[in-house]
């Protein structure tokens, strides 16, 4: 595998769910009810053996919304923690001067609490593992930031951008409902004909063409360490049934690779995001497992 054999399989996936992605573009009106808020699946630059693969559940919302509608966001992007007005936001500086609020001032109202904790995560291992020793200046754009670009990807398990975890199932189960051939063909071409003999997908079945097409990609991306963002997220990408309690520090820790799918690389952590995010806990276990990979 090479960046440009990665980008290709990629779009080849991507283009998979097409057929969804276009019965939810076009007809959004008939699923905004159910919560939907557009579709973004990678949220950052496709990075061939990046030192972390972030894997998050699934999108709180898309681009467009304030429009009425929702353009899909496909391909990769700039990583969505460092895009303006995003974690940070100063309206009425923008207001007055327009100014956009940089991801790295941090000392400007907050905008978006997942973005906050996320960057807060970012910040410390960058410092950690990229600064080289230099000193950060308050409210100025890091040394470590276009290195970080280069060494860490980010994909939702579910493209469709909903609030929450339970209205995602319930506009998968909707998307089901309405439209069982477009779920259906997701599943490659054996088991789609098995599970057309069945009445009906439990919420699994469902949901699993979503988790398989990104253990593929992590596995073709070959990063040094996966990291679930939420008990959720770990679980169903990692395909276990057991119910993994979070250690004292909050983090999910696999005590051995036989609890994991066969299909992907063991080296994958989680961490439980509620009530707040660990974030020192789990930026030191990042550290601490990527300088051992980098003696």
């Amino acid at each position: 595998m090479t960046q440009l054999d990665l980008y290709k399989e990629f779009y080849s996936l991507e283009n998979e769910y097409r057929p969804l992605m276009d019965e939810l573009t076009y007809n959004q009106e008939n699923y905004k009810k159910t919560g939907y808020k557009g579709w973004v699946w990678l949220q950052s630059k496709l990075i061939y053996q990046p030192d972390i693969l972030f894997i998050g559940y699934n999108p709180g919302q898309s681009k467009g919304g304030e429009k009425d509608f929702y353009f899909p966001l496909t391909g990769d992007r700039q990583f969505s923690c460092f895009e303006d007005n995003n974690a940070y936001y100063n309206y009425p500086r923008e207001l007055a001067t327009g100014q956009p609020t940089r991801w790295y001032e941090r000392n400007q109202p907050q905008n978006n609490d997942f973005y906050v904790q996320f960057l807060d995560i970012i910040w410390r291992c960058a410092e950690e593992l990229y600064s080289n020793g230099c000193i950060q200046k308050k409210s100025k754009v890091p040394q470590w930031f276009k290195t970080i670009e280069e060494k860490v990807s980010f994909i939702n398990l579910y493209p469709m951008a909903t609030e929450n975890i339970d209205i995602l199932e319930c506009l998968l189960n909707r998307i089901y409902e309405k439209h069982p051939e477009i779920i259906l063909g997701l599943y490659e071409e054996k088991p789609r004909e098995e599970k057309k003999k069945q009445p009906i997908l439990t919420d699994y079945e469902i949901k699993f063409p979503f988790i398989y097409r990104v253990q593929k990609i992590q596995k073709w991306m070959e990063p040094k360490l996966t990291v679930c963002i939420g008990s959720t997220a770990f679980r169903d990408f990692t395909c276990c049934g057991k119910h993994y309690k979070p250690n004292a520090k909050r983090l999910i820790i696999p005590n051995s690779s036989d609890y994991i799918s066969n299909d992907i690389i063991p080296n994958v952590i989680g961490f439980k995001r509620t009530p707040s995010w660990p974030t020192e806990a789990v930026a030191n276990e990042i550290v601490k497992r990527l300088l051992s990979k980098n003696p």
